[in-house]
Protein backbone atom coordinates (compact mmCIF):
# COMPACT_ATOMS: atom_id res chain seq x y z
CA UNK A 1 0.00 0.00 0.00
CA UNK A 2 1.29 3.36 -0.67
CA UNK A 3 2.11 5.76 1.94
CA UNK A 4 -0.14 8.84 0.38
CA UNK A 5 -2.38 11.11 2.79
CA UNK A 6 -5.64 9.21 2.77
CA UNK A 7 -9.00 10.81 1.36
CA UNK A 8 -11.14 12.69 1.29
CA UNK A 9 -8.97 15.74 0.79
CA UNK A 10 -10.76 19.50 -0.65
CA UNK A 11 -9.70 22.27 -1.79
CA UNK A 12 -9.75 25.83 -0.14
CA UNK A 13 -9.21 29.11 -1.33
CA UNK A 14 -6.37 30.47 0.11
CA UNK A 15 -7.53 34.60 1.58
CA UNK A 16 -4.43 36.24 1.11
CA UNK A 17 -2.79 34.71 -2.18
CA UNK A 18 -6.40 33.93 -3.48
CA UNK A 19 -5.04 30.19 -4.98
CA UNK A 20 -6.18 27.15 -3.25
CA UNK A 21 -4.34 24.59 -1.09
CA UNK A 22 -5.51 20.82 -0.66
CA UNK A 23 -6.50 19.92 2.44
CA UNK A 24 -6.90 16.36 4.01
CA UNK A 25 -8.42 15.53 7.48
CA UNK A 26 -8.51 18.47 9.92
CA UNK A 27 -7.78 20.48 7.67
CA UNK A 28 -4.25 19.55 7.41
CA UNK A 29 -2.77 21.00 4.10
CA UNK A 30 -1.54 17.92 2.02
CA UNK A 31 -0.52 19.84 -1.20
CA UNK A 32 -0.29 22.93 -2.56
CA UNK A 33 -0.04 25.37 0.90
CA UNK A 34 -0.75 28.39 -0.19
CA UNK A 35 1.02 31.52 1.34
CA UNK A 36 2.86 34.77 0.39
CA UNK A 37 6.16 31.80 -0.26
CA UNK A 38 4.41 29.02 -1.74
CA UNK A 39 1.99 29.76 -4.03
CA UNK A 40 -0.03 26.82 -4.16
CA UNK A 41 -3.07 25.79 -7.09
CA UNK A 42 -3.64 28.85 -8.91
CA UNK A 43 -6.76 26.76 -11.42
CA UNK A 44 -9.65 25.93 -9.24
CA UNK A 45 -10.06 23.02 -12.09
CA UNK A 46 -6.70 21.89 -10.85
CA UNK A 47 -7.48 22.14 -7.50
CA UNK A 48 -10.38 20.21 -8.34
CA UNK A 49 -8.34 17.55 -9.73
CA UNK A 50 -5.94 16.70 -7.14
CA UNK A 51 -8.53 17.28 -4.47
CA UNK A 52 -10.45 14.10 -6.39
CA UNK A 53 -7.11 11.90 -6.34
CA UNK A 54 -7.86 9.97 -3.43
CA UNK A 55 -11.23 8.91 -4.69
CA UNK A 56 -10.06 8.44 -8.70
CA UNK A 57 -7.12 6.45 -7.16
CA UNK A 58 -9.28 4.05 -5.47
CA UNK A 59 -11.84 3.88 -8.88
CA UNK A 60 -8.29 2.79 -10.59
CA UNK A 61 -7.62 0.10 -7.82
CA UNK A 62 -11.29 -1.73 -8.41
CA UNK A 63 -11.21 -1.43 -12.22
CA UNK A 64 -8.04 -2.90 -12.29
CA UNK A 65 -8.99 -5.40 -9.41
CA UNK A 66 -12.70 -6.45 -11.40
CA UNK A 67 -10.81 -6.99 -14.97
CA UNK A 68 -11.26 -10.41 -15.40
CA UNK A 69 -13.43 -12.99 -15.43
CA UNK A 70 -14.37 -16.85 -16.25
CA UNK A 71 -16.66 -16.98 -19.26
CA UNK A 72 -19.78 -18.61 -17.52
CA UNK A 73 -20.00 -21.78 -20.13
CA UNK A 74 -16.30 -22.70 -20.28
CA UNK A 75 -13.54 -22.73 -17.76
CA UNK A 76 -11.06 -22.66 -19.77
CA UNK A 77 -11.57 -19.49 -21.04
CA UNK A 78 -11.22 -15.41 -19.41
CA UNK A 79 -12.57 -12.45 -20.42
CA UNK A 80 -11.76 -9.00 -19.74
CA UNK A 81 -14.95 -7.29 -18.28
CA UNK A 82 -13.76 -3.62 -20.08
CA UNK A 83 -12.51 -4.89 -23.32
CA UNK A 84 -14.24 -7.70 -24.19
CA UNK A 85 -10.74 -9.51 -24.87
CA UNK A 86 -10.17 -13.13 -23.84
CA UNK A 87 -7.75 -15.50 -23.62
CA UNK A 88 -6.60 -19.24 -22.31
CA UNK A 89 -7.30 -19.45 -18.21
CA UNK A 90 -4.06 -21.84 -18.14
CA UNK A 91 -1.58 -19.42 -18.25
CA UNK A 92 -1.43 -18.27 -21.78
CA UNK A 93 -2.61 -14.81 -21.51
CA UNK A 94 -3.72 -12.64 -24.09
CA UNK A 95 -3.29 -9.18 -24.72
CA UNK A 96 -5.77 -6.50 -23.56
CA UNK A 97 -7.44 -4.08 -26.09
CA UNK A 98 -4.96 -1.14 -26.40
CA UNK A 99 -7.40 1.14 -25.06
CA UNK A 100 -8.56 -1.49 -22.67
CA UNK A 101 -9.54 0.35 -19.08
CA UNK A 102 -8.08 -2.00 -17.45
CA UNK A 103 -4.88 -1.50 -18.63
CA UNK A 104 -4.79 2.45 -17.75
CA UNK A 105 -6.04 1.33 -14.12
CA UNK A 106 -3.58 -1.09 -13.64
CA UNK A 107 -0.58 2.09 -15.22
CA UNK A 108 -2.09 4.46 -12.83
CA UNK A 109 -2.35 2.69 -9.63
CA UNK A 110 1.47 0.97 -10.63
CA UNK A 111 2.34 4.29 -10.83
CA UNK A 112 1.05 5.69 -7.24
CA UNK A 113 2.22 2.58 -5.62
CA UNK A 114 5.85 3.27 -7.01
CA UNK A 115 6.12 0.45 -10.36
CA UNK A 116 6.77 1.30 -13.43
CA UNK A 117 3.82 1.64 -16.15
CA UNK A 118 3.13 -1.61 -17.45
CA UNK A 119 4.33 -2.49 -21.04
CA UNK A 120 1.30 -2.29 -23.99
Amino acid sequence: MSKHTPGPWRKRKHPWTGNYEILGKDDAVVVAHADWDNYGVESEDDADLIAAAPDLLLIAERVAAGCCSAAPESNSRVWCNYCGESWNAYGDWGPHAKDCLTLRAKDVVGRVHGRDRIPR
